[in-house]
């Protein structure tokens, strides 16, 4: 496949990977988004849209089997040190309060930095690794 082909498919697969992360669930519907205003799909455009599906579909077992094995022990190291240091920051600041007209800015960013955090990791944990360790265990 020529190097302009190949980026044109990765284009299209990210777009696609993007409707379906935004709730767009047919084919038919995810093609008439990519398609330029006025235009209808043609049926070789839409077998590629579903084609599109299949591997975006493929490629996600991988990532997930991936995840589990070491990824998701990773994210949890990087989230508890990036805790310590929202610690570290608000120990700082709880010390320095009087000498600091912006703490409260400080401490509004920084929770906000340790809800992310903690999004972050829910989402690991109750999202696509806990369906993959469920799939494992009742298989």
């Amino acid at each position: 496949m020529p190097a302009g082909e190949v980026k044109v498919v990765h284009e299209r697969r990210y777009q696609v990977a993007r409707l379906v992360a935004r709730g767009a669930v047919h084919s038919k519907e995810i093609a008439n988004s990519l398609m330029p205003e006025g235009q209808k799909p043609s049926d070789q455009f839409i077998t590629r849209i579903k084609n599109d599906i299949k591997w975006l579909r493929n490629q996600s077992v991988p990532w997930l089997d991936a995840l589990m094995q070491i990824g998701f022990v990773y994210e949890c190291k990087v989230a508890v040190e990036k805790l310590q240091d929202i610690e570290k920051e608000l120990q700082d600041i709880r010390y320095n309060i009087k000498e600091d007209p912006n703490v409260l800015k400080r401490v509004t960013v920084l929770n906000a930095i340790q809800h992310n955090i903690n999004l972050q990791i829910e989402t690991q944990a109750n999202g696509p690794l806990l369906v993959k360790v469920r799939k494992l265990t009742n298989a």
